[in-house]
């Protein structure tokens, strides 16, 4: 797993974490 894809999954788990 590149760099950029943990990343932007972590990016997404946080945003969406803040969304609920």
């Amino acid at each position: 797993m590149t760099y950029g894809l943990a990343a932007r999954h972590r990016l997404e788990a946080m945003s969406a974490a803040k969304g609920e």
